[in-house]
């Protein structure tokens, strides 16, 4: 409200801001500014597995024929953290031996009594402007995904620009992804039920863990360090066991991914 009234004093629609005058104090003294609970907003290990249980019991059901598009995205959602929108436009050209270029989205558009859905060269963050996206290395985990699912696609002569796509080649809509996943999360009976949460789960479960420095995580997220640290990191669910294993000095329970940097491998591998 005072973004609007203050445009409408500096183009002389109004003489003065009034609600410059509004004291809001007692009103925000009552407002909730807590931090949300972790299991308000990510995933414990547990229930990452049961996704993963769920995923591959419906990919042998007879109605998906051995081709359960949406688990693919999931996966792949659970391993690089990618938003909704970057999931839908990645596209096989996008995919390096080392790396995976995440460099544009889908959005929604409203055109003449229609809603369309369009390819934007640009991700979130870059905010209409391409500088490039960003690259995020293909780990064992990823790489087993992608070859899969190529497999699957070659096999069933799914032939597609887009990495993620239906049966007749077609991108997935994002607007039909997001409904799928929260129908799909709330039938295994978990808390939180949008793509987001992959994001902010990979920060805390995978990243921190394992000592990824915080503009490291940035990066690889798309976002900025203090959004990291003020949205993205979370204390981790059902981890007492591991933490009183790390004060004993016992090894602890490996994770379910191990990040590494795709310049040095392709060192190595050179």
């Amino acid at each position: 409200m005072n973004l609007i009234f203050d445009y409408a004093e500096e183009n002389n629609y109004i003489q003065n801001n009034p609600v410059k005058s509004i004291n809001n104090k007692k009103f925000l003294m009552q407002c909730d500014n807590s931090k949300p609970q972790s299991s308000e907003k990510i995933l414990s290990l547990h229930d990452i597995e049961a996704i993963y249980s769920e995923i591959n019991r419906r990919n042998n059901l007879p109605r998906y024929q051995g081709y359960f598009y949406y688990g693919y995205m999931v996966r792949m959602a659970i391993a690089t953290g990618m938003r909704a929108g970057e999931l839908c436009a990645l596209k096989w050209t996008d995919i390096d031996d080392y790396y995976i270029h995440i460099h544009a989205q889908q959005l929604t558009g409203r055109g003449k009594g229609n809603t369309a859905n369009f390819y934007a060269d640009w991700t979130k963050d870059e905010k209409g402007i391409s500088h490039g996206g960003r690259k995020f290395p293909i780990t064992d985990n990823i790489a087993a995904i992608l070859d899969d699912l190529k497999k699957n696609q070659f096999e069933k002569n799914i032939i597609s620009d887009y990495v993620f796509c239906k049966p007749n080649g077609d991108w997935i809509k994002i607007g039909s992804y997001h409904a799928w996943l929260r129908e799909f999360m709330k039938s295994i009976n978990l808390p939180v039920t949008n793509n987001h949460a992959f994001r902010m789960s990979l920060n805390s479960n995978v990243f921190i863990p394992n000592g990824i420095p915080v503009t490291d995580r940035a990066r690889l997220l798309g976002h900025s360090v203090e959004t990291n640290i003020k949205h993205y990191s979370y204390a981790r669910i059902g981890v007492d066991q591991e933490i009183i294993d790390r004060l004993n000095g016992k090894v602890a329970p490996k994770l379910p991914q191990n990040i590494i940097d795709f310049e040095s491998t392709k060192k190595k591998k050179a």
